[in-house]
């Protein structure tokens, strides 16, 4: 090989190296909008199932109660973690979600989905529970 077809194909791999370093992000931001939006109706889905709980039983529940009933599947995704934070009785209830770019609550005291890793509202009452995905590949 020549000097300049040397040089030809150490540039072209360099190119290469900066088009794909670039890009991963770009690949990547996708795949993680993705999964915060199903973190999203995750939590949305389980604040259903604990108003369903709570209709036919007088206050809310932890995972452990949900799993009881036929009616509630609670599926937790790959690379996502749900917490139920608190349960106040009747009151109300923080639910939470977590992937590896987002952090998320349902306060029922205060209207609803919140980005964030706090409950604004519901801050007492005690722990219902958590449950992980499997781990995330990549």
């Amino acid at each position: 090989m020549d000097r300049i077809t040397a040089r030809i194909a150490i540039l072209a791999v360099g190119m290469t190296a900066l088009v794909t370093s670039a890009a991963s992000p770009a690949i990547a931001a996708p795949h993680d909008a993705n999964i915060n939006s199903t973190a999203q109706a995750d939590l949305r889905r389980l604040a259903v199932d604990e108003e369903t709980y709570l209709t036919d039983n007088d206050h809310y529940a932890g995972f452990s109660q949900l799993a009881k009933d036929p009616f509630q599947r609670i599926r937790v995704r790959r690379g996502m973690t749900l917490a139920i934070l608190h349960l106040d009785g009747d009151r109300g209830y923080c639910l939470a979600a977590a992937t590896k770019t987002g952090h998320f609550v349902y306060d029922s005291e205060a209207g609803g989905l919140h980005l964030g890793s706090f409950c604004p509202v519901t801050t007492h009452g005690r722990s219902g529970g958590v449950r992980r995905g499997p781990a995330s590949v990549g």
